[in-house]
């Protein structure tokens, strides 16, 4: 592929069908990105039923390979033509990534939002989030135990939202 004509697309897929044109696509050699970001104990997409390929839809034959791959609804576009998305996006998009891939939801948490216990010694307590741990993997819970609050470090896949 040349180089200076890939660009990206959003392709929306059917639903909850994602992991499955990432499959199709780059076993037929065609880079995808599906940002995802871990929420509590799921790993689900950040935008549900979108991703983006970075194609060269110049090269014959590569155009009708993403939209008529199966679980592809549409290549999104302006009705005649699809139209890419900018690299600055994606780059973005990939900085607010960890290490392992995600996007991780602290930006999403913020102290005082009360939170379920879903696993462990705690499980089914409701606790106060005091704050996330530097590390973004875990937060610090104030729990009612014992007629006075506690403050213990959980991981946060063992939460959910009240």
């Amino acid at each position: 592929m040349g180089e200076k004509n890939l660009k990206w697309y959003v392709v929306r897929t059917k639903p909850q069908k994602e992991a499955h044109v990432v499959m199709w696509l780059r076993h037929a050699e065609m880079e995808c990105f599906l940002p995802r970001v871990r929420s509590f104990a799921q790993i689900r997409p950040l935008f549900p039923s979108y991703l983006f390929v970075h194609a060269d839809f110049n090269i014959q034959g590569h155009y009708q390979m993403v939209k008529y791959t199966r679980g592809v609804i549409e290549i999104l576009g302006n009705g005649e033509e699809p139209i890419p998305v900018t690299s600055e996006a994606i780059a973005i998009i990939k900085k607010r990534m960890n290490p392992q891939g995600f996007i991780e939801p602290s930006s999403h948490l913020s102290p005082g939002q009360e939170l379920l216990v879903k696993k462990g010694p705690f499980r089914d307590l409701i606790g106060i989030l005091e704050k996330v741990a530097p590390d973004q993997q875990r937060v610090h819970v104030l729990l009612n135990l014992m007629q006075r609050q506690i403050r213990v470090e959980l991981p946060i896949q063992d939460l959910a939202r009240a």
